[in-house]
Parts: C-alpha cells; structure tokens; sequence
C-alpha cells in the first residue's frame, strides 16, 4: 500500500466504509485496533500517529499517519532488531510536525509528560543558578550544569526530547559556575598579590 494510499483510503473515507474505519481505529488497552495501532512515544514522540507497523528477517517497516497533520510517512530499514526503524519514524515524525505547524507541535511537546519535565529541568537550573551566584558556589554550579549535560545524552539514547532544554540548561548553568570560578581564582590571585 503506497503512503498516500494510507492517507487517503482510510482516513478520508476513499476505500474503506466510515464504520470499517471506525472499527479499525476502535483501539483497546493496549491501542491496537483492528490493523491500525496508536503509536506511543517511541514512534509518534510527542504527536498523534497512527498505523501499522512489521518486521521480517532483515527488514522491517512503519506506515504512520499524522491526524492532526494530515500526513502519511512511510519507513522501510533493512536491518531487523535494531530499533531504528521507530527511530527514524519517530525523528521524521518530529520534523514534519515542526515544519507543517511549528506553534501546534510545541503546544503538544509541552503539554507531554517530556515537557512538564523539561520544566522542572528549566526550574532546577535557574533555581541553581540563583543559588550559586547568590551564596558563589561556582562548584555547585559547574556540578549540576555536568549532570545536566550527561543527562541530556542520556535523553539523546533513550529517545527522548528532553535534550533541547537539557543541552541549553546545562550549558548556560556550567558557564556560569565557570564564570564564577574564574572570578574566584583572580580575586585570589589579586589578594595574594597584596600580600
């Protein structure tokens, strides 16, 4: 079935009765419908995806279809096990959604759960920041913007977006600390100097 066959069949009632459309999107518990499967995290990020996906000894593929974007995405890997498939559905996913309605997707990115989290990570880090400059701790500073980073590759292997505010946070968080360790090391070195 080509992408748009996906789209226009049985999403815009082309092919396929409204009430066999309605049974196949008719998902249970465990969002599967009757051929159709609503997509988690993993595949749809942090968009409404729908569709099918499969594998077989050495390939495998993903038939998505974004409701709320009216588009279809087809991915075929050849290699079987790895993951990327939902991967690279999820990150072209990502992109489409971006670029069709930019203001629509950041509204769903920080209504998720990912989004209340980057957050508390924004929360965190002006809190440290505050913390730090006011009572100049700059290890403290330089320590959170470190777990900051490390935290943010951490959401890069678990597929999460969280790294577009932990990457920031931390950064911004560890030039300050460094700043301020700077400014520590030449007070210092200015008193010793009168010495």
């Amino acid at each position: 079935m080509p992408f748009p066959l996906l789209r226009f069949a049985l999403f815009h009632g082309k092919v396929i009765r409204e009430d066999s459309r309605r049974q196949m999107q008719s998902f249970g518990r465990r969002a599967y419908g009757l051929g159709l499967e609503r997509f988690g995290f993993r595949v749809g990020g942090c968009v409404m995806a729908v569709g099918h996906g499969g594998a077989n000894i050495g390939t495998c593929a993903y038939m998505i279809y974004l409701p709320d974007y009216d588009v279809s995405i087809a991915v075929m890997v050849n290699r079987y096990g790895s993951g990327c498939e939902s991967r690279i559905a999820r990150d072209i996913s990502w992109i489409t959604a971006l670029s069709l309605k930019p203001a629509a997707y950041c509204f769903d990115f920080l209504m998720s759960p990912q989004g209340f989290t980057a957050g508390l990570w924004l929360l965190a880090g002006l809190g440290a920041s505050i913390y730090g400059v006011r009572k100049d701790r700059p290890v403290n500073l330089l320590v959170f913007g470190s777990v900051t980073l490390v935290a943010g590759w951490v959401a890069i292997d678990k597929w999460s977006p969280l790294n577009w505010a932990l990457f920031p946070v931390g950064a911004v968080v560890g030039a300050l600390g460094l700043a301020l360790l700077i400014r520590h090391v030449i007070r210092r070195r200015k008193s010793r100097a009168a010495v």
